[in-house]
């Protein structure tokens, strides 16, 4: 999602350097569409992820600061935008900066933000409990695969559900 994200982002850029009023009106809307409807590609980071990675009885507290500094970083970029937006200027201020963040993002989530989809709060917790360096290598392993579904137009395998199979035991998590 982070890709099409940074895409918006581009649009609104280009936008702001065209002359001609329609298709600049044009260019920013479709660029603030794409950017709006691929935003969501951060919640997982914000929300649902902070919720599976702490344990039960350190939950309330880590979401409870997950949120202070979410808000707390809500609230630099608010306060300091027009700031930024002088000093970088407009295309530089979506490009450079908010660009930036994406690209960051995008590097940042295939690497060290492994998949939690169906799995249990005991398996994320020995999913999370693991060395960086092997979370790293399945995360580069798992996305090499899916690049090479996607090569190989094998769409339904990359977008179906993951099934669920049969009960695993702690041996099988390790990796």
């Amino acid at each position: 999602m982070l890709p099409c994200f940074f895409v918006g982002l581009v649009l609104v850029g280009i936008s702001y350097q065209m002359t001609s009023l329609v298709a600049t009106e044009g260019l920013y809307l479709t660029g603030i569409i794409l950017y709006n409807g691929f935003f969501g590609s951060y919640a997982c980071l914000t929300w649902v992820l902070p919720s599976e990675v702490f344990p039960t009885y350190l939950r309330s507290y880590g979401m409870e600061s997950t949120d202070v500094n979410l808000f707390f970083c809500s609230w630099l970029v608010t306060y300091f935008f027009a700031d930024m937006q002088r000093a970088m200027g407009k295309t530089g201020l979506t490009l450079g900066f908010y660009g930036g963040i994406a690209v960051v993002g995008w590097f940042y989530q295939i690497l060290f933000m492994p998949e939690t989809k169906n799995k249990t709060l005991e398996e994320i917790d020995l999913i999370f409990s693991q060395p960086t360096s092997k979370l790293v290598k399945q995360n580069l392993k798992n996305t090499a695969e899916t690049l090479s579904d996607l090569v190989h137009f094998r769409i339904g395998k990359v977008f179906s559900p993951v099934e669920e199979g049969p009960e695993r035991s702690s041996e099988d998590l390790k990796v």
